[in-house]
């Protein structure tokens, strides 16, 4: 049974989770070596806020979360989190297909390295490299959105279908 948040928590159902490298090396036993199951999964979410603590004033009820499970505790595989603002919580509109190809450490990776580390403009030439990877395939479909012309590599002919 789902308990009141604390103070200082907000209630949150999961509707989204994030897959990315550490969840799959934890599945495939590479991490957590030294300790016994169950292992915890899912550093990033996104949900709705069902109830906040008495001391939240900067989150309601009905909000969409993206969070970055922080404070120590992976568990964005959680169906409820109980979150603060350790979690690295960012407040978006009601979630769609377009604004989730952007969720979680991948694309932003590649969303802030291409639109703010490099100021990428149309017209350019962007090469990316492990173009099959999380962040690259990402990366060249951002570029492509930008109108530039994208040269990219993998590793093998099988990763460039």
């Amino acid at each position: 049974p789902l308990v009141d948040p604390k103070s200082d928590e907000i209630l949150v159902k999961n509707l989204f989770v994030g897959i990315n490298a550490t969840d799959l090396n934890i599945t495939a036993g590479r991490y957590f070596k030294h300790s016994d199951p169950p292992y915890p999964l899912g550093f990033e979410a996104l949900g709705q806020v069902v109830k906040t603590g008495s001391a939240i004033k900067d989150y309601s009820v009905g909000q969409y979360l993206v969070i970055k499970c922080g404070s120590g505790q992976i568990r964005g595989y959680s169906e409820y989190l109980y979150v603060t603002s350790a979690d690295g919580l960012t407040v978006i509109p009601k979630p769609d297909p377009e604004y989730l190809a952007l969720f979680g450490t991948s694309g932003l990776t590649a969303s802030i390295g291409l639109s703010e580390g490099s100021r990428l403009a149309s017209g350019e030439k962007v090469l990316i490299t492990a173009a099959a990877g999380g962040v690259g395939h990402i990366a060249a479909q951002w570029a492509l959105l930008k109108g530039c012309h994208v040269i990219a590599t993998t590793s093998n002919d099988k990763k460039q279908e």
